[in-house]
């Protein structure tokens, strides 16, 4: 009896939200309110019928959203296009967030992914952990945290068990460290869509460019100062990671296709001029829908049954568009909450430019203000968007707009890494039966506390360049 209408609340939140990822793009393309309006009903009914199922944290900051947007119609001089591009911004954000789940389908179905990350753990011992980090990074390009559980059942297949084994913790620690530093770069992340559409100045090579060269150098002096802690015995458990069937040439197609990806994407936006956002959240489906059929033709000519397979491939393509229900509650609501503290401050003269701080001082505030509300379990989200924010008026930011976008996203990931209720950390604190907060304020402090005076020296260095 309570099966149909639980199944039934599925489906009107899968339908709730493909309109509104579908009148989000429609409105991108064609114009009109009247598609906004479409895509706002279509969120509302996605979380009317997905409520009962997200995480308590999610529903908090829905409810929180409420408050929020009431202090922007009182205290804002101007509420009413404020709380529109609010609207707008939680559409969009909710079709991307839709847009990557969809990769999940064809990821959790191919041998591809256990080859590529096996040719991981099959480098020698010397050179291990600068394997795992910078090969998680890339991984997590497109599997983002999926990476963590994939490595974790490669860990225990070749006998390093997480629960016991300090080698296989201090792997699973460097692929969190890998999988976070993703944040500062990747243009599939929801970090990039919110940081570019606060510094539409700021172009996407030049800010995927310098934020892969940064994120770079950080896992480069990770690896330089942690070279120890996996590759020397510590003990029984330490001995070498078994050979797992493994495949560098999988490894190699997803990056390829990583970059082809990217490649599409950045096709798209040049052609059209549409907001890179936009077109990540029509290429990133169209792939993994293409790659799932493909799958399914393949294992039609393997065992005759791709007709089924096929049929199958397209009701799971809908039924993962609401597995990120949890992260599209929390990133729509951190909207009009950012909102609502921003019409505090505003209120209490204490807007942009306001403060009387030097301009060099505003993103290593940043940078250290995202991780410090991360670790006291609040979405880094909320943070992220106030400054960005900020930033948007101020006249630093507009004259080092690269540098305030690094200190967003390096804050984003280093918040990662202590955030306990972070999807990466909550994985790994099932997987090894280590409470997260641990796994953060414990595993990760001292790679938080280098990786955070590395970064900002980088970013004091490219503010003094006017970049």
């Amino acid at each position: 009896m309570l099966a149909r209408p639980a199944k039934a609340h599925e489906r009107l939140a899968q339908a709730g939200l493909a309109i509104t990822a579908a009148c989000t793009i429609l409105q991108i393309v064609l114009g009109g309110r009247a598609w906004q309006v479409a895509a706002a009903l279509g969120l509302a009914v996605f979380i009317a019928a997905a409520w009962s199922r997200v995480s308590r944290q999610a529903r908090l900051f829905a409810g929180l959203a409420v408050p929020g947007a009431l202090l922007v119609w009182l205290l804002a001089p101007a509420p009413a296009p404020v709380l529109q591009a609010a609207v707008g911004q939680s559409t969009q954000f909710a079709a991307l967030l839709a847009a990557l789940a969809t990769l999940r389908l064809p990821m959790r179905r191919s041998p591809l992914m256990g080859r590529a990350a096996a040719s991981l753990l099959a480098a020698s011992p010397g050179a291990r952990h600068g394997t795992v980090l910078f090969g998680s990074h890339w991984l997590s390009l497109m599997f983002s945290f999926g990476v963590v559980p994939m490595m974790g059942e490669l860990l225990e297949r070749a006998g390093l068990h997480v629960r016991s084994s300090t080698v296989a913790r201090g792997m699973l620690a460097t692929v969190i460290r890998g999988l976070a530093m993703t944040t500062t770069w990747s243009p599939m992340a929801i970090s990039f869509a919110i940081v570019s559409a606060a510094f539409p100045m700021l172009g996407v090579l030049p800010f995927v460019g310098a934020g892969m060269l940064v994120a770079a150098f950080l896992l480069g002096v990770e690896t330089w100062s942690e070279r120890r802690v996996v590759t020397e015995p510590a003990g029984p458990d330490a001995a070498p990671v078994p050979a797992s069937p493994s495949d560098r040439r999988a490894l190699w197609l997803i990056l390829g296709m990583s970059v082809l990806l990217f490649l599409a994407t950045l096709s798209l936006h040049a052609a059209t001029g549409w907001s890179f956002m936009a077109c990540a959240t029509l290429t990133i489906p169209t792939l993994s829908l293409v790659w799932a059929l493909a799958q399914s033709r393949s294992r039609q000519r393997e065992d005759g049954h791709g007709r089924h397979g096929a049929r199958a491939a397209l009701s799971h393509f809908f039924e993962v568009l609401t597995e990120t229900r949890s992260e599209i509650f929390i990133f729509s609501a951190a909207i009009f909450i950012g909102q609502g503290v921003l019409a505090v401050a505003h209120a209490a003269g204490l807007g942009a430019g306001g403060t009387g701080l030097p301009g060099w001082l505003l993103p290593l505030l940043c940078l250290v203000t995202i991780p410090l509300v991360a670790a006291l379990s609040v979405a880094p989200t909320i943070a992220v968007l106030i400054w960005a924010q900020v930033f948007a008026g101020t006249a630093s930011a507009l004259a080092a707009p690269l540098t305030h976008a690094l200190a967003l996203t390096l804050g984003w990931s280093l918040a990662i890494t202590v955030s306990p209720v972070s999807a990466t950390l909550l994985l790994a604190g099932a997987m090894t039966g280590v409470p997260p907060r641990e796994i953060a304020l414990g595993w990760n402090r001292g790679f938080v506390l280098r990786s955070g005076l590395v970064a900002g020296a980088v970013l004091a260095g490219l503010y003094a360049l006017g970049c």
